[in-house]
């Protein structure tokens, strides 16, 4: 193993155990310790979307433990979004400057979050809207090999929509669901899960870190710390995002 490796698994664990804290599953920062690690970049998307499944999948079993979920808010966002992320996992295009404006997007709405410099709308949206909204992200999420959850907190805050926390339990399961979608459509089309398996070793640190992170975030955060984090982790991906496409 070499010292990139080591310094890469050392990373991941980090993400994981920042990620889940703010109910994220952590793509996009995979995505981009991937590159530094040089792994084959065809695994790249497969092996994220699993990270992410791996990471939600416990803080979702946790916050049906808590009877944490209120599924009449999570359906609007989640309903289209799932087939939405099936048909961008099918798709395998390099679109590096879409991708680099949208981390630019996800940038400003990090700093605003962070920086409170903005209003928050005072419209909520419909569940019309919402379900738009949810495409919209699936779609973006099924392609790169993400989530959404990241793309999707700075909009419900931005709206004042939901309390921090409660903003981090629809994230996550939007995060699940996309991230399952996408999978599908991605080994549909590329038929790689014996490769991805090769990388056991980033699966188990994610799942160790999830734990930590997911277990902090039901128990311990509080809305303030959870909606700055959840800003300084959108500015993260958007850099992270950043520097991935602009790599190839």
């Amino acid at each position: 193993m070499s010292h990139l490796d080591q310094v890469g698994y050392v990373l991941i664990g980090i993400v994981a155990i920042i990620y889940s804290s703010a109910g994220f599953g952590g793509g996009s920062s995979y995505l981009a310790i991937m590159a530094l690690m040089n792994l084959p970049f065809e695994t790249y998307p497969t092996l994220a979307l699993i990270c992410n499944l791996i990471v939600v999948f416990s803080s979702t079993l946790l916050f049906i433990k808590n009877k944490l979920i209120n599924w009449k808010k999570v359906i609007p966002w989640i309903l289209f979004s799932i087939p939405s992320a099936f048909l961008g996992g099918l798709i395998h295009l390099p679109e590096k400057v879409f991708l680099v404006l949208l981390s630019a997007l996800l940038f400003w709405a990090g700093i605003k979050i962070v920086f409170k410099k903005i209003e928050r709308s005072e419209h909520t949206p419909n569940k019309l809207q919402q379900a738009l909204i949810g495409v919209i992200l699936g779609l973006v999420s099924g392609l790169v090999g993400i989530g959404g959850g990241i793309f999707l907190s700075p909009v419900m805050t931005y709206w004042k929509m939901e309390k921090a926390k409660n903003i981090a339990i629809i994230t996550t399961l939007f995060i699940f669901f996309n991230s399952l979608a996408g999978l599908v459509g991605k080994l549909s089309v590329t038929k790689n899960l014996n490769d991805i398996l090769k990388y056991w070793p980033i699966l188990l640190i994610v799942f160790i870190g999830g734990q930590i992170g997911n277990r902090w975030c039901v128990y311990k955060a509080t809305d303030k710390q959870l909606t700055t984090l959840a800003g300084v982790l959108s500015i993260i991906a958007s850099c992270s995002l950043m520097y991935k496409y602009l790599s190839f």
